[in-house]
């Protein structure tokens, strides 16, 4: 009986010693434990924008105004450039309006008009092509910091089922989406428009179905990748997080109801280290929102400016303008809304992620 009581005071000291070390390891887990900085990979105008991370989470509402402040001040130069080239596009409309006076005429007038819009578009649609490629790049580097950063946090704080999940589909549908864009969507798209100038020239409509088939493989694919990322996020429970609540219910019972004397001490202890481990990922996750936005914000004002002008250049060129000449500007400005879309796509994809990682259902 004696050495049984012995052994017994062995265990409750050997107990009592190790819930003390995660009381401590829960208090200090903001100096070491998760000693993450969510501002590596950035270029100098990120930082700055939104300012190095410093362990504290950053001031949402402050940072999302200062983003807008700045894309909005460097959006002029980008408006004054959509607007040089929409009055091109309408001098162009008018004047094959005024020279298209005969049958014999006609022909000429349709191939020098979609020459002269197409060449008046080509500028801005390379630049803003190339302006969401390089944008996909930047957000794709990114992401592969800030999503492992954030679901090991997430992982830290009981949600293993839950973090494994997550990185493994948003990278899988994150790579998937970038590859398809570089390598088909974006190649699609300037055969879109080179067929969408043939179709104005010829005049005949003989390439609209074409034209109209790129347009929808190019909107399918990426509704298909969107739908299939979120029936995913709902197949594997992410979304409710319900699995990873409940075994950390159960773990945290049994840990109270099968130690001796310091069951709850230590389960208060894992208590506090799942909570400091939450206010980490916060922190960690805010800055990496505020970050992603500031690095797409801009150039999705850049190409929705140049998508608006076009639009409007539609409209007001369908006064003026041949209809297969307003067509082709149409036809222009709904490349601007695809290039859109696949920024926009890319773009929410990361932020959902990231949004689901600060998300922490039941704790």
């Amino acid at each position: 009986m004696a050495r049984g009581r012995g052994a017994l005071r062995l265990l409750l000291a050997v107990a009592a010693v190790m819930a003390l070390c995660m009381a401590v390891s829960a208090q200090e887990a903001d100096s070491g434990l998760f000693d993450v900085t969510p501002d590596e990979g950035l270029g100098e105008d990120v930082t700055q924008l939104i300012g190095g991370y410093d362990g504290q989470a950053p001031d949402l509402s402050g940072g999302l105004s200062s983003i807008v402040n700045d894309a909005l001040n460097q959006s002029g130069s980008s408006l004054r450039q959509g607007l040089g080239a929409a009055a091109m596009i309408l001098a162009a409309l008018m004047l094959c309006g005024l020279f298209d006076l005969s049958d014999r005429a006609s022909g000429v007038v349709s191939l020098v008009g979609a020459l002269a819009i197409t060449a008046a578009c080509t500028g801005n649609l390379h630049s803003m092509i190339t302006l969401g490629s390089d944008t996909l790049t930047r957000l794709n580097d990114y992401s592969q910091f800030i999503l492992p950063s954030l679901t090991g946090i997430l992982a830290s704080s009981g949600f293993t089922s839950a973090s494994a999940a997550l990185y493994a589909g948003t990278a899988f549908f994150l790579e998937l989406l970038m590859t398809l864009i570089a390598r088909l969507l974006i190649p699609a798209l300037y055969v879109y428009v080179a067929v969408s100038a043939a179709e104005a020239a010829m005049n005949t409509g003989v390439l609209a179905k074409l034209r109209d088939l790129i347009k929808w493989v190019v909107t399918v694919s990426l509704k298909t990748v969107m739908y299939v990322f979120t029936g995913y996020l709902s197949i594997t429970g992410i979304l409710s997080g319900s699995a990873d609540a409940a075994k950390l219910r159960a773990a945290k019972l049994t840990l109270s109801g099968t130690v001796p004397v310091v069951g709850s001490i230590v389960s208060d202890a894992s208590e506090t280290l799942l909570s400091s481990a939450a206010v980490v990922k916060n922190a960690v996750g805010t800055y990496g929102l505020l970050a992603v936005i500031a690095v797409c914000l801009l150039p999705f004002f850049r190409i929705g400016l140049q998508y608006l002008i076009l639009k409007a250049t539609t409209a007001l060129g369908g006064m003026v303008g041949r209809k297969n000449h307003v067509t082709l500007v149409e036809n222009l400005s709904g490349a601007m809304g695809l290039l859109l879309g696949m920024t926009g796509a890319y773009s929410f994809m990361l932020l959902f992620s990231i949004a689901l990682c600060m998300k922490a259902v039941g704790l």
